[in-house]
C-alpha cells in the first residue's frame, strides 16, 4: 500500500513537471526564436550596410581613366561612354554592384544559401558635385589639392612680387598708345604748316621726326613683328559655341564646404601652376593636345591658336612698351640723348618749341623698338626683366634710324615667356581660367578612344546616395551615404 501511495505521489509530481517544462520550453523557445530573429534582422542590416559600402566604393572606383591620366583628378563620368550623362546610369551601376554583393549563390557548388533574402528595392542619387559647378570650382578644388600634395606652397616663388610691380607701374593697363598719339597729333598739326620768315616770305614747315620710321613698324602684322619664324605655327581651331564655357551645362550642388580664406590667394597661385603643368603653350606644345597654345587660349579666349598667340604677342608688346617707357622717362642719360636729337630736328624745322614734343615722340619710339627686341627674345626662349636697368637695356638711339632686324641674345636673367604667362594668369579672373581649362580638357579627352562624346559637365566627384533594401521576411532598411573622393 505504501508503494502504491508513493507511485501515485510520483505520478502527480511528473504531471506537475510536465506542465512546468512545457510552459518553460514555450518561454525559452520564444526567447530563442526572438534572439534568432533579432540576429537575423541585425545580420540583414549588416549585409545591407556591407552591400551599400562596397557598392559605393565600386562606383568611385569607376573614375574616368583619361581624366586621371592627363589631369590627375578623380571624377565619375555619368555617361559611361554614351552620349548622354545621367545619374540614373550611376544608380543602375550601384544597383548592379549591390545585387552582386547580396547574392548568396555559390558558383562552385551551384547552391544558394540565402539566410536573409535581401534585394535592392530603390536607389536615389542626389546632390551631385559636377565638375563645372560654380564656374568650375569643383574641378579647381581637386586641381589645387593635387598641386598642394605634390609641391606644397614651395613652388610659389616671385609671382606675387611680379604682379605687384605690374600693378604699381600700370604695365598691363597703361594706355601708352593714347599718350603717344596725342604727342604725334600735335607734331603732325605743325608739320606742313607755314611760318613767316620775312615780311614777304613764308615757308612750309617740314618735321623730319626720327620716330616715324619706328612708328611705321607698328602697323606690321604682330606675329611678324614679334617672331623671326612664323612658318611652323599651329593653326588648330575648334567650335567654341559648343564648348563647356559657352553651352548650357548640367548642374549639381557644387562644393558643400567653404574654401579656407586664409590660404585662398596661395591656392589660386597653385592653380595657375597647375595650368602651366597640364596645358601646352608656345614653346611647350603637346602632341596629344587639340589646341597647341592652350594657355594662350585660357588668357585670350579665341577659337584658334593663331589668334590666341597674336593676342599674347600684342599684350607682351604692350607690357614691355609700358615698362620700357617708364625706364626711359626716368633715366637722365637716355632722356638727354633724346632731347639732343629732338633739339636738332626742331632747329632744322625752325620750330624750337617742337623740342619737347619731339623728345617725347622719340622716347616712345625708342621704348617700342626695345619692346620688339624684348618680345623676340622671349619667343626665342630668352629672358627679359620686368623692369629694365642700364645693364639690361639693349637698343641704342640709333635704332630709330636702322630698320634692319637686330640680333637677339638669349638673356639668362629676368622673366621667361613662361614667367610672363604666370603674370598674365595671376591677373586673370579665376572663374574664366577654370572654364577655359575645362574647354581644353574636353577637347583632349575626346581625342582618346571611347571618349568621342565626353562631356565635362557629366563628371561628378561626389553625391548623396539613398538606397532602400527589403528582405523576404518583411524587413526594410534605408541606407544613406555621402559618396565622394577625399
Amino acid at each position: 500500500m505504501k508503494w502504491i501511495s508513493f507511485k501515485k505521489e510520483m505520478s502527480g509530481c511528473n504531471a506537475y513537471l510536465t506542465v512546468f517544462l512545457a510552459l518553460s520550453l514555450t518561454i525559452i523557445l520564444s526567447l530563442c526564436l526572438t534572439l534568432i530573429e533579432g540576429v537575423r534582422k541585425n545580420g540583414a542590416r549588416f549585409m545591407s550596410e556591407y552591400a551599400m559600402d562596397v557598392g559605393m566604393n565600386s562606383i568611385l572606383a569607376e573614375y574616368h581613366r583619361e581624366l586621371l591620366k592627363q589631369y590627375d583628378v578623380f571624377f565619375v563620368d555619368t555617361s559611361y561612354g554614351s552620349n548622354l550623362p545621367s545619374l540614373d546610369k550611376t544608380a543602375e551601376r550601384l544597383r548592379f554592384y549591390m545585387d552582386g554583393n547580396l547574392s548568396c549563390e555559390d558558383s562552385a557548388l551551384n547552391v544558394v544559401t540565402d539566410l536573409y533574402g535581401l534585394y535592392v528595392q530603390d536607389i536615389l542619387i542626389g546632390s551631385p558635385a559636377v565638375a563645372t559647378d560654380d564656374k568650375g570650382s569643383v574641378f579647381r578644388k581637386q586641381a589645387i589639392e593635387y598641386m598642394y600634395d605634390k609641391y606644397g606652397f614651395s613652388i610659389l616663388k616671385d609671382i606675387e612680387a611680379w604682379e605687384k610691380a605690374v600693378v604699381e607701374y600700370e604695365l598691363d593697363g597703361r594706355n601708352l598708345s593714347s599718350e603717344r598719339e596725342n604727342v604725334e597729333g600735335q607734331i603732325n598739326a605743325i608739320d606742313g604748316s607755314e611760318i613767316q620768315v620775312s615780311e614777304e616770305e613764308w615757308i612750309a614747315i617740314e618735321v623730319d621726326n626720327p620716330a616715324d620710321q619706328v612708328n611705321v613698324q607698328r602697323n606690321k602684322e604682330i606675329l611678324l613683328l614679334a617672331m623671326r619664324d612664323t612658318d611652323n605655327l599651329s593653326d588648330s581651331c575648334f567650335d567654341k559655341t559648343k564648348s563647356a564655357s559657352a553651352r548650357k551645362l548640367n548642374q549639381g550642388q557644387g562644393i558643400k564646404e567653404k574654401q579656407n580664406s586664409g590660404e585662398f590667394l596661395q591656392e589660386l597661385l597653385l592653380f595657375d601652376e597647375y595650368l602651366l603643368e597640364k596645358c601646352s603653350y608656345y614653346g611647350q606644345e603637346s602632341e596629344k593636345s587639340h589646341m597647341k597654345y592652350q594657355i594662350e587660349y585660357i588668357l585670350a579666349g579665341k577659337d584658334n591658336d593663331l589668334d590666341n598667340l597674336k593676342s599674347i604677342a600684342a599684350r607682351l608688346i604692350m607690357i614691355r612698351e609700358a615698362a620700357n617707357a617708364a625706364y626711359l622717362f626716368s633715366n637722365e642719360g637716355k632722356r638727354a640723348q633724346a632731347a639732343l636729337l629732338a633739339a636738332g630736328v626742331a632747329a632744322v624745322a625752325l620750330v624750337p618749341e617742337l623740342q619737347t614734343l619731339l623728345e617725347y615722340s622719340i622716347l616712345f619710339a625708342w621704348a617700342f623698338a626695345e619692346s620688339v627686341y624684348d618680345v623676340r627674345s622671349l619667343f626665342d626662349g630668352g629672358k627679359i626683366p620686368l623692369l629694365k636697368t642700364d645693364d639690361s637695356w639693349h637698343t641704342g638711339i640709333d635704332s630709330l634710324f636702322d630698320s634692319s632686324e637686330s640680333n637677339v641674345d638669349k638673356n639668362e636673367t629676368g622673366l621667361s615667356y613662361t614667367d610672363y604667362l604666370r603674370v598674365f594668369l595671376k591677373l586673370e579672373r579665376v572663374e574664366k581660367k577654370t572654364m577655359r581649362l575645362l574647354d581644353m580638357a574636353e577637347l583632349d579627352i575626346r581625342k582618346t578612344a571611347g571618349n568621342e562624346n565626353f562631356r565635362i559637365d557629366g563628371c561628378i566627384d561626389g553625391m548623396t546616395i539613398e538606397a532602400v533594401l527589403r528582405a523576404v521576411s518583411g524587413y526594410s532598411f534605408i541606407m544613406q551615404r555621402d559618396c565622394c573622393y577625399e
